[in-house]
């Protein structure tokens, strides 16, 4: 019986998120949600040594460098997703630990849709967005089409109302592009 489960099981990790498709659901997962990766932190490092060989600073400039470079992982939250048949789990992640969960049953959600969730000057951050009682619910910040097609036809098998945009193809297209050239294998 355990071998079966494990066969039915299909996993992807891609544009900085873990999804995996199940028989009975799905789960979204941000890999990596903030900048202290191994290679980060290598150069955060170097640069810090190259600061202080450079112009000397007074060693509390290098500390206050650090702290600002942590910023985001004190900060920063995630908000991963799980699924099954009848419910939809907003999972809150901060520092490694799950701070909240929302459920929703699958007759609440409405119009599930790839979209913009955060605006800057510098442009807009897509992720997942449905709404439940009038109310906008916003998920999986940083999302890239690619992985929102194969999370939006998930949703669909699973019976979730969802809104699939006709362009979604050729964005597709055009990221796998982006990632497959050779520049974009360092910048992805």
């Amino acid at each position: 019986m355990a071998d079966s489960a494990e066969q039915s099981t299909e996993s992807q990790t891609s544009g900085g998120f873990r999804i995996e498709v199940t028989s009975s659901g799905l789960t979204v997962a941000e890999i990596n949600p903030r900048m202290f990766t191994p290679a980060n932190c290598l150069l955060y490092g170097v640069l810090c040594f190259a600061l202080y060989l450079a112009y000397r600073p007074d060693p509390l400039m290098v500390v206050l460098f650090l702290a600002i470079m942590g910023l985001p992982y004190w900060f920063g939250k995630a908000h991963n997703m799980r699924c099954t048949h009848q419910v939809l789990e907003v999972i809150d992640v901060r520092r490694g630990r799950t701070v909240q969960t929302s459920s929703y049953s699958r007759a609440e959600v409405n119009g599930i849709k790839f979209g913009a969730v955060a605006y800057s000057r510098y442009g807009a951050q897509c992720g997942l967005i449905f709404e439940v009682a009038g109310k906008r619910i916003k998920m999986l910040y940083g999302l890239k089409c690619v992985e929102a097609q194969k999370i939006l036809h998930e949703l669909q098998n699973l019976g979730f109302d969802v809104c699939l945009d006709v362009g979604m193809p050729m964005m597709v297209e055009m990221e796998l592009s982006r990632r497959n050239s050779w520049l974009g294998r360092w910048f992805v």
